[in-house]
């Protein structure tokens, strides 16, 4: 995080090599739970380096992922922030208001997703849209 963003590319595209490794010699039919971390560091540092081609490259990779034995909440963390962060950080009000909320037992999780989309759809001058988002964050507030 101290703007050294090929290394953190570097870094976390060796430790996924790692992870996939690892998984396909000892539970092959899964995706390492470590994973998503790594992709979304890649994502953040190359969005920092305006390759945005490389970092929808990541983004699309994410439906490739196989499944997990047990989904902690930093993994349905991170597989929320990796395309809301993708739109956001460029800018895409329009993509952010779209995105797809991910099934989880997570709320916290979820919220990233309907912040992500409140802030795309209030960019975007729908404030219907950006108030019935913010009511899902409420949603969430309260179960917390």
């Amino acid at each position: 995080m101290l703007g050294m963003w090929e290394d953190s590319v570097r870094s976390n595209l060796a430790a996924k090599t790692a992870a996939d490794d690892y998984a396909a010699k000892n539970f092959p039919d899964q995706t390492y739970p470590s994973v998503p971390h790594f992709l979304d560091f890649i994502v953040y540092a190359e969005l920092q380096m305006a390759k945005d081609s490389d970092a929808k490259q990541v983004v699309d990779s994410l439906s490739d992922l196989k499944k997990f034995l047990v989904v902690p909440l930093t993994i349905d963390m991170a597989l929320a922030a990796i395309p809301a962060r993708f739109a956001l950080d460029r800018g895409r009000w329009d993509e952010a208001a779209q995105l797809p909320v991910r099934d989880s037992p997570f709320p916290a999780a979820q919220s990233i997703s309907f912040f992500a989309r409140s802030l795309g759809a209030a960019r975007s001058g729908n404030t219907p849209a950006a108030r019935a988002e913010i009511a899902h964050l409420e949603e969430i507030e309260t179960k917390l």
